[in-house]
């Protein structure tokens, strides 16, 4: 019986323990992997290259699986091979707020199977605002209500021109109060 040493991975067949190649990490578990495409390996170390995603070790397939990735990014599944997911940033001019994750094997918020058009479900960047993944600010003379994007409907005319006046947050919230009957 042989053991690698902490550097090089034993390879069964060879008998032997060699060091993996630069596209490859050596897992826990002690075999070589390729590189996930969401990150870099110099043959020792994986490291994300999207901040803030999270990953662990699939013990069955000796790889790592993204877990999460953050809001502003769509989470890319593969069942074939977990070295193809990836968290990929909403093209510009448009956002997610919403973070994908990977629950006991379910997933939850923005995420495709890989090779399926992701970029769909990124939302379009409203009109006033400018939109960096999952920052969205207000331009000068827009403004930004937690949950909306528009102005109250008696601020508009049917032409969809608004009084920016009226679109304020505290418009907005005795609006609701008004709407709901208080």
């Amino acid at each position: 019986y042989l053991e690698a040493d902490s550097a090089k991975a034993f390879f069964h067949d060879a008998q032997l323990c060699m060091p993996c190649t630069v596209n490859q990490y050596l897992s826990p578990l002690g075999s070589c992997q390729v590189c996930p495409v969401w990150g870099q390996c110099d043959g020792q170390s994986f490291v994300s290259l999207v901040p803030q995603a999270t990953w662990a070790v699939d013990e069955a397939l000796e790889q790592l699986r993204l877990l999460s990735c953050p809001p502003g990014y769509i989470l890319i599944r593969s069942h074939a091979d977990p070295a193809r997911e990836n968290c990929v940033a909403c093209p510009a001019k448009s956002y997610l707020l919403e973070q994908a994750k990977v629950r006991d094997g379910a997933v939850t918020g923005p995420w495709v199977w890989a090779g399926e058009q992701s970029s769909k479900l990124c939302l379009p960047c409203p009109t006033g605002a400018v939109c960096e993944g999952a920052r969205v600010s207000s331009t000068e003379g827009y403004w930004r209500h937690p949950s909306n994007f528009t102005c109250p409907p008696d601020a508009c005319n049917s032409a969809g021109d608004c009084d920016m006046r009226r679109c304020t947050a505290a418009a907005v919230d005795a609006q609701l109060v008004v709407g709901l009957g208080r």
